[in-house]
């Protein structure tokens, strides 16, 4: 028979209040509920649901998740298959909605800038379909504890990770203008105010965020929000 294994579940080092560690495995593809079932056959003190219908951001606004019984003050993780439709913005959803709760993505490969998305969109792991299942046991383990979980990040792609993580702004070629704009999102202004501040009108203010969007390969206003936080530009004050 095989070694069972409970998994230490914390966040930031404190114990969660569960005594099982709940997780959520969102997806429609066949892949998910065989890792699904890996999991509740290999794990003690795991509680695992599926969650296979989600057709975008605006179903985690409208209770999908709540519906399963997650409340958003509730500690669990949410595994995301990168098939489950607007995958990325599904994560932001559920990052900025479940406070306590913690996102793997199931990547079918890994490359720089897909990867930078999904963190920057709130997820703490990632880890390639092609390992499943024991690079996934890690993960939650890994992620339960609060730590961030990279599978499968070697060379150059990790270095760029690291890099990003560190110093998002460092090596990106933004203007000043483009930077500028993100502060001032970052800061909460609007579109008017940012004009006045930058003595610049409304369709050069939303050429600069175009831009800085597509060359720090986010998605929305929202990521570039956190994007400014983490680079300094503005406070959380």
């Amino acid at each position: 028979m095989a070694k069972r294994v409970r998994i230490k579940h914390k966040r930031q080092g404190v114990p969660f209040k569960s005594k099982k560690l709940r997780v959520l495995f969102l997806g429609p593809g066949q892949l998910v509920i065989s890792a699904l079932a890996g999991m509740m056959d290999k794990y003690d003190g795991v509680k695992a649901r599926w969650l296979p219908v989600v057709a975008g951001p605006s179903d985690i606004n409208d209770g999908v998740i709540s519906g399963k019984g997650y409340n958003q003050k509730d500690e669990f993780i949410v595994v995301v298959d990168s098939v489950t439709p607007k995958a990325f913005k599904v994560i932001s959803a559920i990052e900025q909605k479940y406070t306590l709760a913690k996102i793997i993505y199931l990547a079918s490969a890994i490359e720089t800038k897909p990867a930078q998305r999904v963190m920057m969109s709130g997820a703490v792991g990632i880890v390639l379909k092609s390992q499943l299942p024991d690079e996934l046991r890690a993960a939650l383990t890994a992620v339960a504890a609060g730590r961030f979980y990279l599978d499968g990040m070697t060379g150059n792609v990790l270095d760029s990770i690291q890099r990003f993580n560190a110093n998002p702004f460092k090596g990106k070629k933004l203007s000043a203008a483009e930077t500028q704009v993100v502060r001032c999102i970052g800061d909460g202004y609007a579109v008017p105010e940012i004009m006045r501040e930058m003595g610049k009108s409304a369709n050069g203010v939303k050429c600069a965020r175009t831009s800085a969007l597509k060359k720090l390969g986010l998605i929305n206003t929202a990521d570039l929000v956190k994007y400014a936080i983490r680079a300094g530009l503005c406070s959380l004050d």
